[in-house]
């Protein structure tokens, strides 16, 4: 604690910021509710986990329908946030490993996290994990391989997930098929659960729940709104992360002390807007990033210290183009369309045109990618996406190798060189911009 306070945690956030103390708080007391979970199962309470990512509305539903009996956590992301993020801690993925996952074998740190806290016996066994393998297959595939271990013996495993079966470029939230086969498939996966807590869950507390994560994600919306239009920018990439990285995660104690954290951020934001208080001078370079790697908060720090601003995540820039599906009745299909509205999560044509979007929305000066090579997914639809959206947009997309979660294998020296050549290239065509124009 002594050394996140003192050391590591001024070192990459500005605490100076009440809305960044209270978000940091948030986490913590998040993680307070986890480390009761063996209590509480104990007097007989139900405890649902999942992974990144889900749709938080989907899980927190059930925490709306019952109360203090339950309990929902996604407590890889939950450590990996705070004994990783916030206390600049690396045992459970890189000390003594029982996940046999070795960190060569570029396997995600946070599922060898989750393995190796469960045989430290830090995560108590979930009545259910609800495991959603539609962006990343390798959660599910974690569940089958700690049950093989006999790592979860008492809990049962419900799957949602759909092939990556359609033809490059179909815009899958509107494709109708699709999106009754999600729909049926997280109806389906709810009715599993509530088979097994005993708890049934019905449209108005998914609605209650959707309304409550609507109202983080619009707070989200005016920050990334703020932030980008800002000149100089108010705050660096590692302050807006702490609140953007929960959109895809539900928490047993709510919203509640987000939303008042956010609330707080924003204020401070338009102060330092009227003041014109930057981090770098008005007009320095602006990157995007498709998901800032906050577990490993040098890299925007590096970025800064050549200056360039990373202004927003591509990966939380989509609020805008979820909202359009509230008008359906049927709150599954609301569900799904959300997440077929999401980069990422569709065929690689869909996510480069909702990239080119958001990038057409918010024009900057390089994007970002990069830091998840070990996923087979993101990576792969990186790698054939990236050309398309250069060439449509005109903006230069840099790719940064590296892990998300863990800096095991690169240091901040390793990255260095490449990071001083983005910027370089950066600023020689900001000058060239200045005197010839765009073309």
């Amino acid at each position: 604690m002594r050394y996140s306070l003192e050391q590591w945690i001024p070192q990459y956030w500005d605490i100076s910021l009440q809305g960044v103390r209270k978000c940091i708080g948030a986490y913590i007391r998040e993680l307070i509710q986890f480390s009761r979970l063996a209590e509480f199962k104990e007097g007989g309470d139900r405890i649902i986990y999942c992974n990144l990512p889900v749709h938080p509305a989907a899980v927190y539903a059930n925490k709306v329908a019952g109360g203090d009996r339950i309990h929902i956590s996604q407590p890889d992301f939950l450590l990996i946030s705070v004994i990783r993020v916030l206390f600049g801690k690396t045992e459970l993925m890189q000390g003594k490993d029982f996940s046999c996952l070795n960190k060569n074998g570029q396997h995600c740190g946070k599922n060898r996290m989750r393995i190796n806290a469960q045989c430290e016996g830090i995560i108590a066994a979930p009545t259910v994990e609800w495991n959603w393998g539609m962006l990343c297959n390798e959660g599910p595939k974690t569940d089958e391989y700690m049950k093989c271990l006999n790592m979860e013996s008492e809990g049962h495993s419900v799957v949602t997930i759909m092939p990556h079966d359609v033809k490059m470029g179909v815009r899958e939230a509107l494709d109708d098929k699709r999106v009754a086969y999600l729909s049926e498939r997280i109806a389906f996966a709810q009715k599993e659960i509530s088979g097994y807590t005993g708890i049934v869950v019905n449209q108005q507390h998914i609605l209650k729940a959707e309304e409550l994560y609507q109202e983080y994600v619009s707070k989200l919306e005016e920050m990334t709104r703020l932030i980008y239009e800002a000149d100089p920018q108010p705050v660096s990439c590692n302050e807006f992360t702490l609140f953007s990285s929960i959109q895809h995660t539900p928490f047993d104690t709510g919203w509640t002390y987000f939303l008042e954290a956010i609330d707080v951020f924003l204020e401070e934001l338009r102060e330092r807007i009227r003041r014109k208080q930057g981090r770098l001078p008005a007009g320095a370079p602006k990157f995007a990033c498709f998901f800032t790697p906050y577990c490993i908060p040098w890299v925007g720090q590096v970025f800064e210290s050549q200056g360039i601003n990373i202004a927003y995540d591509m990966y939380f820039a989509t609020s805008s183009i979820q909202k359009q599906w509230e008008d359906d009745s049927d709150i599954y299909r609301i569900m799904a369309k959300q997440w077929l509205s999401h980069p990422s999560s569709v065929n690689s044509g869909d996510e480069a045109n909702m990239v080119i979007r958001i990038l057409n929305e918010k024009p900057v000066d390089g994007v970002l990618y990069g830091f998840f090579s070990f996923d087979c997914w993101i990576e792969g639809m990186h790698k054939t996406t990236i050309q398309i959206i250069e060439e449509s947009t005109e903006i230069p997309h840099y790719y940064l190798e590296g892990n998300f979660w863990n800096d095991a294998t690169f240091t901040k020296e390793d990255r260095l060189s490449r990071i001083q050549n983005i910027s370089y290239h950066t600023r020689i065509r900001q000058m060239v911009r200045a005197d010839y124009g765009k073309k």
